[in-house]
């Protein structure tokens, strides 16, 4: 089905998740001297003082961030989500993304109805 869509369309057919999920909540690995906003510093991660903060996208090289995808904001070098926009970001490997997300500046952002 996907090779026929890609043939008869020229890109292969993305499937749109029911509904956006919000970035998780998650510890993130300390890159510099400070952490997000609303995260405290523990033993080289970043840790969420409650479950009421803005969740960030993990960082897998320990390099901090320059430019955030759209829907996020830079906090000390950690791209963290915006309070009222649910959406779902992970880092892009390469210059692929998985199926259901696509390309937005250096990361891959879910699609969703």
């Amino acid at each position: 089905m996907l090779i026929l869509s890609i043939i008869l369309i020229g890109q292969p057919i993305v499937l749109a998740s029911e509904k956006c999920q919000n970035q998780p909540l998650l510890p993130v690995i300390k890159v510099n001297k400070k952490c997000p906003q609303g995260f405290f510093s523990s033993g080289g991660y970043c840790i969420p003082i409650s479950d009421k903060i803005d969740p960030v996208i993990p960082i897998y090289d320990g390099k901090k961030v320059e430019k955030c995808p759209l829907g996020y904001r830079n906090t000390r070098g950690y791209c963290q989500s915006l309070p009222l926009i649910k959406t779902n970001s992970i880092p892009r490997v390469k210059d692929n993304c998985p199926l259901n997300y696509y390309k937005n500046k250096g990361f891959c952002t879910e699609i969703c109805k």
